[in-house]
């Protein structure tokens, strides 16, 4: 069966097990990672997260490519679950507990630039080159 006018301008030529093989014989990786709300983490956990993220970054001998997407998610059904929780609570502590949760979450996404009703997610996606020796994340 002949390629499609779009297939001839790809560069892969196969995928077998989750490895991308390319039509000059190469091999790509794609891995695909969850977001965490960098934004919304203390000073602390955010300097964390950026010495992981470098240390991840420096223990790669293969060139490595980063794609952000950014998407919003609504939020409106997290907050209206914890009100439920919150309502349904029969400890008065824990109710109180909820609702300040609540109230510090809703709070929360909208001092970091989010409404009450979105908020930004992204997701990584590394492109493992074989054979490569150098270091490079395109972002």
């Amino acid at each position: 069966m002949a390629e499609s006018a779009t297939q001839q301008f790809l560069e892969i030529q196969d995928i077998r097990e989750g490895v991308l093989l390319l039509k000059n014989k190469s091999i790509r990786g794609v891995l695909m990672v969850s977001s965490i709300n960098f934004a919304l983490k203390s000073e602390d956990e955010q300097t964390a997260v950026i010495y992981a993220f470098q240390s991840f970054l420096n223990s790669l001998d293969f060139s490595c490519q980063i794609v952000i997407q950014s998407r919003n998610i609504n939020i409106t059904p997290y907050l209206d679950g914890l009100k439920d929780l919150e309502d349904r609570q029969p400890n008065e502590l824990l109710r109180e507990q909820t609702a300040s949760y609540r109230v510090y979450k809703k709070h929360g996404f909208r001092r970091h630039g989010y409404d009450k009703e979105f908020l930004r997610r992204g997701s990584l996606h590394f492109d493992r080159s074989a054979g490569h020796e150098s270091r490079r994340a395109a972002i």
